[in-house]
């Protein structure tokens, strides 16, 4: 049998994430039911999972469920993700990498511990009357984070952005359109009220996210804010929602000096009312314009008008900048 020590020392995991699932002993869902492979392949498509990937994903659950150590970990993780489903003051689970396992398991695990959670997300979509297509495109995230880290880090499975992934399966984060929208922009200080004339201390702000997948068109950002403006509006009437803000390197005004003054980049940034300060913005720009490599190395060659930008602007001495705006929701 498994116990909280084996699965630290065989997964090299931290004492406080083993210490956080170890607290969940007495409340891991008694419904977890391990799909055949055809089952499991269907909704990992469902998913957003490559088919190669799902179809290995499908071969190992039932290699997981007779593990006592990994199933230990996965379903402690998937009632940590039960205990969240729409919470008020939501806190993400941190769930840290397993990438020092010498285990090949634990690629899967917290696949494996999403694909187990959708029963308890779908309840929640049915509950709340959500179309289930609204569903589907928010949880194919996870195909889509997949595929990133096979592109970035040449490795399967998922052990980067699991703790991101964590708002999609609680009820927290919703893909509309173009466009990704969270619960948790922040609550707003008295100083800001200056800043955001249309909050009160105490109101929240959703927070706005540009997912990987092709160019930010206007015309699909508008819908997005739109779609935004009313699902906010009819399932968080409650919340206080009134702007959203958006915090990342794309809103460094610093890109208007290289890309066109019609770009997307450039009027997406001029939809926001931007805020004082930055924090410095290099690691993210790497992370997402090169694959997470430094584009002034030997060998990395730009391509796209915002690779030559993030270039140049490097070259001669600058630093990107991450920026945060509001707009009205």
């Amino acid at each position: 049998m498994a116990d909280a020590a084996s699965v630290e020392a065989r997964y090299r995991i931290h004492p406080w994430f083993r210490e956080s699932l170890e607290e969940l002993d007495g409340t891991v869902p008694l419904d977890i039911v391990v799909p055949d492979a055809a089952t499991a392949r269907a909704r990992l498509d469902e998913l957003g999972v490559a088919p190669a990937d799902a179809a290995h994903v499908a071969q190992l659950l039932s290699d997981i469920a007779r593990d006592h150590d990994a199933w230990w970990l996965v379903t402690r993780c998937v009632a940590q993700l039960a205990a969240r489903v729409d919470a008020a003051d939501f806190v993400r689970p941190r769930w840290p990498s397993l990438e020092r396992a010498d285990d090949p398991l634990a690629p899967y695990l917290y696949v494996a511990a999403f694909l187990f959670a959708v029963p308890g997300i779908d309840r929640w979509y049915r509950e709340h009357e959500v179309d289930e297509a609204t569903m589907w495109h928010t949880l194919g995230d996870l195909g889509v984070r997949m595929r990133i880290r096979a592109r970035t880090r040449g490795r399967p499975g998922l052990d980067t952005e699991q703790r991101w992934l964590t708002q999609h399966f609680t009820a927290q984060l919703f893909q509309l359109g173009r466009l990704q929208f969270n619960r948790d922009g922040w609550y707003y200080a008295p100083e800001l009220a200056p800043l955001v004339p249309l909050t009160a201390a105490g109101a929240r702000a959703v927070g706005v996210h540009i997912p990987e997948g092709g160019p930010l068109d206007p015309a699909a950002c508008d819908a997005s804010f739109a779609a935004a403006s009313q699902f906010f509006a009819r399932y968080f009437s409650g919340d206080g929602f009134g702007v959203a803000v958006c915090t990342s390197w794309l809103l460094d005004e610093q890109l208007a000096e290289y890309l066109p003054k019609d770009s997307n980049i450039v009027r997406f940034q001029r939809r926001f009312h931007p805020l004082p300060g930055s924090t410095p913005g290099n690691e993210d720009v790497y992370r997402f314009v090169f694959d997470e490599r430094d584009p002034l190395q030997d060998g990395v060659i730009a391509r796209t008008s915002l690779q030559h930008a993030v270039v140049q602007h490097l070259r001669a001495g600058g630093e990107w900048r991450v920026r945060t705006g509001w707009v009205e929701l």
